[in-house]
């Protein structure tokens, strides 16, 4: 929403209810918020809210912005159990005073808030979209319902970054327009402001054309009326939708439909003619089409996962690499990109791709694209930042939901925008690439990849039960949504504990060690002689865990991954016993960095806290022990590796 000198608004939540002042400051509680605000004061004293509270509205000049708000607010209160009253702001002739001041206070700027819960609760901000995510955090307080106590509370708020996104792809599974409204109602809830929505792809078409009518996948599109309903009630969360239409790779649906875009090259059918006039002229109406559906600033073109050798042969391209003094039809693939987007800008979008382009190749990629990194290794984020260009976080590790490989929430809340884990393994945090340039990142988007729709309730937000080969549900959008508008100012441990509180959601929580190391969760769990033993490990093969104590040199435990920070393989004793001495040998004459590099031997009486024995630099190991009663024995891994682990021998004596 642009920014005006009448925009300036303010909202207040009244009524005639209890007030209880004689609560000690110290046994004041902050409530469970997420994402947590920026600032948060409690004073002695509570506000009963009441079951018929009074909304009163005020925006500056003849904006309306405040009453758009306070609808949508008394529409969410409804759903909680309340029977709200909107009205124009009035003189109240009661002694319960509510103020409504209306100040241009620059230090909340474009999307921040403050909120005041005394004897009401009021809200003031300098923008409609500030006032908005003020009435998400009045929501959370008076989640209970009516006559819920909200303590007296001051808080100040702003976001860290200006896009908090989640994407789904509608285009391998289609999602129904209700669900979209669900989920658009679930992101304004943690303050994620854009909705990006992978429209098009190999599998299907899911945008409506009147221009090319064969194009849409049959029974698996949105119809025009259905755009406008969506985008329609998107802007009434203040939620921006930013469609993506994959081109040029990605397009075997496109290419079979739309004879002009298919390439004369040796893989006709599956990317788009990069060469050809007319393959231009096409994909510019399909475009027009789309942009004229999305009100939005932003329009995605994919454009990752490029298979060039498909221009080599055709005789258009290689025209093109002729007249444009080009090295190859390779560089192809960035004239597209700053072809569409002169298209796209022409039409007042800023245009957002995928990391895939090679920002060194000629000719530069345009510097005012926005690069939404993924994968981190066809181009690191440090060499799209040089060429100019801002980014989009969306890296794999942890912020990609894929079926079953997930990311814990635990790792996704140890995570901050500027860290970009390479590859698809989960990762900790340390291990991730680390760029100093916060002016650079616009922002961060969790992206739910070929996921059915039924799925997305527990992979997202870990509601329902988990489904067939889908990972467990677990709140994963929130502890982003955390990341997302904090940055990295809150701690973990406490994002999950309040996520737990405010939503009432159970999912397979990680322990943290006593250093306050994270520790991943439990994917092994055998009986061997004299006790049992859990791991974080997945076993590689036939190489069991059982054989790290046969006593045997020929045989050992593999894990099927490199090491992690948190990783632990723990032996737990039937029965307390005794130990004097510890030895753990790893490693392997023929794969002699499959040891833990960085970690530590610990020790526990009761299986609960543990204490360091020994440290781990080298391959074989031994920690001698006092003789005292120990239930369980532990190898902890400090710093991540990219070496697998072999323990061949673990003894206790």
């Amino acid at each position: 929403m642009k920014r005006t000198a009448c925009v300036v608004a303010a909202i207040v939540m009244c009524g005639l209810a209890g007030i209880s002042q004689g609560v000690e400051e110290q046994d004041m509680e902050s409530p469970p918020l997420v994402p947590l605000p920026a600032t948060v004061t409690i004073r002695p004293g509570l506000y009963t809210v009441p079951k018929e509270p009074v909304i009163e509205w005020f925006s500056r000049g003849q904006d309306e912005g405040a009453l758009r708000v306070a609808q949508t607010f008394a529409e969410d209160l409804q759903r909680l159990g309340f029977e709200p009253t909107v009205r124009g702001l009035t003189a109240r002739p009661y002694g319960v005073p509510f103020e409504l001041g209306i100040t241009l206070d620059d230090a909340l700027g474009e999307e921040g808030y403050r909120l005041h819960a005394g004897d009401g609760i009021t809200i003031r901000a300098n923008t409609e979209r500030g006032l908005f995510w003020g009435t998400r955090t009045a929501l959370q307080l008076v989640e209970g319902g009516p006559d819920s106590a909200v303590p007296f509370i001051e808080i100040v708020d702003r976001p860290a970054y200006a896009y908090r996104a989640v994407m789904v792809d509608v285009a391998r599974q289609f999602h129904s327009l209700e669900f979209h409204k669900w989920m658009i109602r679930k992101l304004a809830r943690y303050k994620l402001n854009v909705y990006h929505i992978h429209f098009t792809d190999d599998q299907s078409w899911t945008l409506p054309s009147e221009a090319f009518p064969d194009l849409p996948t049959k029974e698996r599109h949105y119809t025009k009326d259905e755009i406008k309903e969506l985008v329609e009630y998107a802007a009434k969360y203040h939620v921006t939708i930013v469609p993506e239409i994959d081109i040029p790779g990605h397009s075997s649906v496109l290419c079979a439909a739309v004879a002009d875009v298919v390439c004369a090259g040796k893989e006709p059918g599956n990317v788009v003619c990069a060469g050809s006039e007319k393959s231009y002229a096409a994909i510019e109406t399909l475009l027009g089409e789309a942009i004229a559906l999305f009100p939005g600033p932003y329009f995605h073109i994919g454009a990752d996962e490029v298979n060039v050798g498909a221009w080599d042969g055709c005789p258009e391209c290689a025209a093109a690499v002729q007249r444009l003094g080009l090295d190859g039809t390779g560089s192809l693939y960035n004239v597209f990109i700053n072809r569409i987007h002169a298209f796209v800008k022409g039409k007042g979008k800023t245009m957002i791709v995928w990391e895939g382009f090679d920002p060194s190749r000629k000719p530069a990629v345009d510097a005012d694209i926005i690069v939404e990194q993924w994968w981190n290794g066809h181009v690191r984020p440090e060499a799209n930042v040089e060429a100019g260009h801002r980014l989009i976080n969306a890296s794999w590790a942890p912020l990609y939901l894929v079926h079953s490989a997930v990311n814990p929430p635990e790792i996704i809340a140890q995570w901050h925008p500027l860290l970009f884990g390479a590859g698809v393994t989960m990762q900790p945090v340390n291990a991730m690439i680390k760029l100093d340039a916060k002016d650079k990142v616009l922002g961060t988007c969790m992206c739910s990849w070929e996921n059915s729709e039924a799925s997305e309730a527990g992979l997202c937000f870990g509601e329902g039960e988990q489904l067939d080969g889908y990972a467990a549900p677990a709140p994963r959008v929130q502890a982003f949504a955390e990341r997302a508008w904090c940055g990295d100012r809150t701690d973990a441990k406490d994002t999950l504990a309040r996520i737990r509180q405010l939503d009432k959601v159970k999912w397979p929580v990680l322990e943290f060690a006593d250093d306050g190391t994270m520790l991943l969760p439990v994917a092994n769990a055998v009986e061997v002689k004299g006790g049992a033993v859990v791991t974080s490990w997945p076993t590689y093969g036939e190489h069991a865990i059982a054989n790290a104590f046969d006593s045997k040199d020929d045989t050992f435990f593999w894990s099927a991954r490199a090491a992690q920070q948190g990783d632990t393989f723990t032996l737990v004793l039937d029965k307390p016993a005794a130990l004097k001495r510890i030895h753990i040998a790893t490693g392997h004459p023929e794969h002699a960095d499959d040891y833990v590099h960085a970690g530590i031997i610990e020790v526990s009486a009761d299986g609960r806290k543990f204490t360091t024995v020994a440290e781990i630099a080298k391959p074989d190991v031994d920690a001698t022990l006092d003789g005292k009663e120990i239930k369980a024995v532990r190898i902890r891994v400090a710093a991540g590796q990219p070496w697998w682990i072999i323990i061949r021998e673990f003894v206790v004596e």
